[in-house]
C-alpha cells in the first residue's frame, strides 16, 4: 500500500462515524470529493480541484504509473500492485479490457456516452474514444500493464485523465458485470435478471446502462443511480451498506482500500460515513443545528445565517477555505436561443457588453459575498500561466449609462415618455427569460441582482427558478433559456461547459460541434474560433503549447464576453464539528482538498461523540 499524499500531525484511532447531510437527490456535493479513487492523483500540496488540475504533476492513483511516447498518440498505464476491488478479487486489465472493449466500444452502449445517439464527439469525459474520427485501439501488454492508441497525437491525454478522475471511466469490475452483459451472460439468465428489474421484452442496451450507467465523478456513484450498489464492487475508500436507501446512505470502511497513512496504519480512519436527504436547505440547516450531522461547507452561503447561530458557534469549528469554483457566480447568455428572432441581438457584442456594464460588481461583492472577493470578468487564476490582468478589467467597470447607449444604437429603445421598458425595433418588448437553479448558493441573491440591473437599463426578466439540475438540463437540452446563473468550475479551458466550448449557455452551437456541422446551428465566428482553438489544445506536444492555447481562449472570451464574470477569490466558509480533527486553518486549502482529505480525518473519542464504541 502507498502513503496517502496529505499530512497527519497527531496519532489517529481509527474508527467512529461521520455525519453527512445533502438536499440534492440522485448526487451527493460531499462523497463526489470524499469516496473518490482518482485513476490518478495530484500532490496535495497542489490543492487544485479535478476541474483546474490539467497542470499539476501527477502521482499514482488507481494507476501505479503512465507514460506517452515522442508522438503522443500511444498512452501506457500500469495498475498499482496487489490492487483489489472492494469484495477482495484482485484488480487487472482484464478490467480495463472490458471497461474499453464491452462498455466504451460497444455499439450498443456508445450513445450513452453521448448527449444524443446522432453525436460524432462524445461527452466531454469521454471524448478520447473516438478522437480524430476514430476509435481508440487497446493493448494489453500483461496483467497489469495496457497501452491506449489514439489516431491522432494527444499528448495532454493522461493529464486530462487526472482532471476526469474517476476510475469506472477506464476500469470496471468485470468479474460481477459481465452477469448482465450479452457477450458474457447465458441467455436465459440475462433474461430473467432484465425481467426481475422491470425489463422484460426491452432492450438490452437499455437494461445495461440501467445497471452500470456512465458515472464520471463519485457523486453520481450513489443509490438513486446503481441498483443493489452495495453489489458493486468498488475502489473507493468506503462502499455502501445493504441498509443503505435513498434518503439514507451508509457507507463502510473499504476493507481492500489502498492507502495507508505514514505511519502505515489503513486509510480511511473512520468506520462508517452516514448521508441523509433533506428536502429543503432550512430543513438542512435546522438538522445542522440540532447535532444531527458533522459539516456544511457546499451549501453555506458567504453572510450564512447559520455562522451568527450561538449553537453553531458552540459547537462547530469554522474556517475560511478557498473554494474549488474560480467564480462562485457567473452569468451565462445562450447565443443561439430557440427564439430565431432574438439571436441577432444576443450574438451581437454590443449587446453582452451592455449586460456586463450594468452590473455594479463591488455592490455585489459586498451585498451578496460579504465584502470578500475582487469584481472580476472570466479569467483563470493569477498563479496560471496564462493568466493576465485584462482579462479581468476588461469590461468590468460598472457604466449604466454607456450600457443605455449601446442599446440605443443597436435600436433597443424607450419608447417616448416611457423609460420602464425598452423595445426591440419590431416592437417586442424587451423582456426576456432568466432561467436557473441552486447550482451554487449564491443563486437566489445572484439572480435578483440580475434582474433589478437589467431592469435599470430597461430590461425586464422574467425569472423561472427551477427546483434542481435535472429540470435545468432539459431546459438547456430543448435550448429553452436566454440567461441563467452558475459557477465557475475550473479555469482549464479545455472543459467544454462554459468558455471551453459554450455546452451549457449555447446547446445548439455544441450540438453543431459535437455532430460535425450535420446537426444544430452554425455558431457565429468567433464561437468557430473557440472551437477550433480547443480541438489544437487536444494535440498540444507541450505544456506551453497549450498553456498559449489556453491564453488565446481567455483572450476570445475577453473579447467577446460568451460568459459573464462576477467577483473572483471569494472565501468559502466551513464547518467541521469540534472534536474532529481536520488540520485545517483558515486559507489552508481548497474546500476540494479539505473533502478530498476526510479519510485521514478522525474523531477524538469521548462518550459524547457518536461512533465513539469503535
Amino acid at each position: 500500500m502507498d502513503q496517502f499524499a496529505g499530512k497527519v500531525e497527531n496519532p489517529a484511532k481509527s474508527g467512529g462515524e461521520l455525519r453527512l447531510a445533502e438536499m440534492t437527490p440522485g448526487f451527493c456535493h460531499y462523497l463526489r470529493f470524499i469516496n473518490e479513487a482518482p485513476l490518478l492523483e495530484v500532490p496535495d500540496k497542489q490543492k487544485m480541484h479535478h476541474y483546474t488540475r490539467v497542470e499539476g504533476e501527477m502521482a499514482a492513483g488507481v494507476f501505479k504509473e503512465c507514460s506517452t511516447d515522442e508522438t503522443g498518440r500511444f498512452h501506457t498505464f500500469t495498475i498499482r500492485e496487489n490492487l483489489r476491488w472492494s469484495d477482495g478479487m484482485p484488480v487487472t486489465t482484464e478490467d480495463v479490457r472490458y471497461a474499453v472493449c464491452d462498455v466504451l466500444l460497444h455499439p450498443k452502449l456508445r450513445k450513452y456516452l453521448t448527449n444524443s445517439e446522432n453525436s460524432e464527439i462524445m461527452m466531454p469525459e469521454w471524448e478520447w474514444i473516438n478522437w480524430g474520427d476514430h476509435p481508440v485501439i487497446l493493448y494489453i501488454l500483461d496483467e497489469r500493464r495496457f497501452t491506449l492508441e489514439f489516431s491522432v497525437p494527444c499528448f495532454g491525454f493522461s493529464k486530462m485523465q487526472v482532471r476526469s478522475a474517476r476510475w469506472q471511466m477506464l476500469i470496471k469490475p468485470f468479474h460481477y458485470l459481465k452477469q448482465f452483459h450479452e457477450r458474457y451472460a447465458e441467455k436465459q439468465e440475462l433474461a430473467a435478471r432484465m425481467a426481475g428489474d422491470g425489463f422484460e421484452g426491452k432492450e438490452w442496451d437499455a437494461f445495461y446502462h440501467f445497471i452500470d450507467p456512465p458515472i464520471r465523478e463519485a457523486g453520481y456513484f450513489v443509490p438513486e443511480r446503481i441498483p443493489r450498489i452495495w453489489d458493486y464492487p468498488s475502489l473507493d475508500p468506503w462502499i455502501y451498506e445493504k441498509e443503505t436507501t435513498k434518503e439514507h446512505y451508509v457507507l463502510k470502511r473499504n476493507p481492500y482500500f489502498y492507502l495507508t497513512d505514514k505511519n502505515g496504519e489503513k486509510l480511511p480512519y473512520f468506520k462508517r460515513i452516514t448521508r441523509d436527504y433533506y428536502p429543503s436547505k432550512e430543513e438542512m440547516d435546522a438538522a445542522l443545528i440540532e447535532g444531527k450531522y458533522d459539516l456544511s461547507g457546499c451549501f453555506l452561503k458567504c453572510n450564512d445565517e447559520l455562522l451568527r447561530n450561538e449553537e453553531i458557534l458552540k459547537n462547530f469549528r469554522k474556517v475560511l477555505l478557498v473554494p474549488w469554483q474560480v467564480q462562485q457566480v457567473v452569468f451565462l447568455i445562450n447565443l443561439c436561443p430557440a427564439q430565431e428572432w432574438l439571436r441577432p441581438y444576443v450574438q451581437d457584442v454590443r449587446f453582452r457588453r451592455a449586460l456586463s456594464l450594468s452590473l455594479d460588481r463591488k455592490k455585489m461583492r459586498d451585498e451578496i459575498f460579504g465584502g470578500d472577493g475582487v469584481p472580476s470578468q472570466i479569467a483563470p487564476a493569477v498563479n496560471r500561466p496564462y493568466y493576465q490582468e485584462k482579462f479581468t478589467v476588461h469590461n468590468r467597470e460598472y457604466d449604466p449609462d454607456l450600457a443605455g447607449k449601446l442599446l440605443d444604437e443597436m435600436g433597443i429603445c424607450f419608447k417616448e415618455g416611457d423609460k420602464r421598458c425598452r423595445y426591440f425595433p419590431d416592437g417586442r418588448e424587451a423582456r426576456l427569460e432568466l432561467v436557473y437553479y441552486m447550482v451554487t448558493p449564491m443563486a437566489d441573491e445572484a439572480a435578483e441582482f440580475l434582474e433589478k440591473s437589467l431592469q435599470a437599463i430597461g430590461i425586464r426578466l422574467d425569472v423561472v427558478k427551477l427546483q434542481n439540475g435535472s429540470l435545468m438540463g432539459d431546459f438547456q437540452v430543448r435550448n429553452r433559456h436566454i440567461f441563467s446563473v452558475w459557477e465557475m468550475p475550473g479555469d482549464d479551458p479545455f472543459i467544454p461547459y462554459q468558455i471551453g466550448g459554450l455546452s451549457d449557455p449555447c446547446p445548439l452551437y455544441w450540438r453543431w460541434y459535437e455532430t460535425k456541422g450535420k446537426e444544430g446551428i452554425e455558431p457565429i465566428l468567433p464561437v468557430k474560433e473557440l472551437y477550433r482553438l480547443r480541438d489544437q489544445m487536444k494535440m498540444a506536444k507541450t505544456q506551453e503549447e497549450s498553456n498559449q492555447l489556453a491564453e488565446a481562449i481567455y483572450e476570445l472570451q475577453s473579447q467577446n464576453l460568451f460568459v459573464l464574470g462576477t467577483v473572483a477569490g471569494v472565501k468559502q466558509p466551513f464547518l467541521v464539528r469540534k472534536g474532529i480533527q481536520t488540520g485545517l486553518q483558515d486559507g489552508s486549502d481548497t474546500l476540494y482538498s479539505a473533502l478530498s482529505g476526510v479519510k485521514t480525518w478522525y474523531r477524538e473519542h469521548s462518550g459524547e461523540c457518536p461512533g465513539a464504541e469503535d
